[in-house]
């Protein structure tokens, strides 16, 4: 995924993230788990038209752009502003 922008949009006050691409190949390493400190909240971000045949269970790999929620609790909210 791309880097966060060093401010969060104006509209919400989340920051956006997007899958890299390489071509039509998507961008990805495999890292320690020992580097990953929390998960997160992404909430799609949908076109003018939501997407039906998307799933909770598919969403991930169906979309390409995402907000993430940092006020999803308060230790997000602290890690990531």
């Amino acid at each position: 995924f791309s880097a966060f922008d060093k401010y969060p949009l104006a509209d919400h006050q989340f920051y956006q993230i997007e899958r890299l691409f390489n071509g039509t190949d998507r961008l990805a390493s495999i890292i320690p788990l020992s580097n990953i400190s929390r998960s997160v909240h992404l909430i799609p971000k949908f076109d003018s038209v939501r997407y039906r045949t998307w799933s909770s269970a598919d969403v991930l790999d169906n979309c390409n752009v995402f907000y993430l929620n940092h006020f999803s609790d308060r230790s997000a909210f602290h890690t990531m502003v």
